[in-house]
């Protein structure tokens, strides 16, 4: 039986949960007797969802979240075909709960101003975002190689802006050219080299604790 599991692991054809490992060696058994039923009894404990990690998994490290001049929440995980679930984070998902398949982007309204944001895909470590008062409280915004127009409005825990804060983007300078940034950060904003706020344009930092 141990042997079949592992075999059932390193199967090719599809992303194994924990629950298909345990399963496929069970109903692919030889024997015909008292011990394949037996072995049907094993039920490890744990989640049957849990992804099996076939090879090292990766990182969501692109995820940014702003709102836009409506009002409405824009949502990027920087990989294509993610699930997203987006739940109600005071009673765990009782009052609001709804799940978005193969998605990269979301434009959001009328969700709880307390939620919790779960980013899954097979193959990467899940990811997790947190409002508390509509307030992210959670993983740093990176902010490089990028002209920002018109209204944008940043919520984060900590943000970092320069042309070179974060290794997985391609180098370049942050401009603001006009229109209005407002950025609204727990932890604090650091404003490295190659950062410009054009005349005409306007430039905002709320730290908020």
């Amino acid at each position: 039986y141990s042997k079949l599991v592992f075999k059932s692991l390193n199967k090719n054809e599809q992303i194994l949960t924990f629950a298909n490992s345990q399963s496929d060696p069970k109903f692919n058994m030889q024997y015909d007797n008292s011990y394949k039923w037996l072995l049907f009894s094993i039920s490890p404990l744990c989640d049957p969802e849990m992804p099996v990690y076939l090879s090292r998994p990766l990182n969501f490290n692109n995820v940014y979240i702003k709102y836009d001049e409506t009002g409405f929440l824009i949502f990027n995980t920087g990989v294509d075909s993610c699930d997203i679930c987006i739940m109600s984070l005071d009673d765990f998902g009782e009052s609001y709960y709804k799940l978005y398949q193969n998605r990269r982007s979301l434009t959001l309204t009328g969700i709880p101003n307390n939620c919790s944001l779960c980013i899954t895909k097979p193959g990467y470590v899940p990811y997790v975002i947190n409002l508390v008062d509509n307030l992210l409280v959670t993983s740093p915004l990176y902010i490089q190689n990028e002209t920002l127009q018109g209204v944008n409005s940043y919520i984060t825990g900590s943000a970092f802006i320069g042309r070179n804060v974060i290794n997985s983007r391609p180098e370049g300078a942050v401009v603001i050219p006009n229109g209005k940034t407002t950025i609204t950060a727990t932890d604090g904003v650091i404003i490295k080299n190659d950062f410009k706020v054009e005349r005409g344009a306007e430039f905002k930092i709320n730290i908020k604790k």
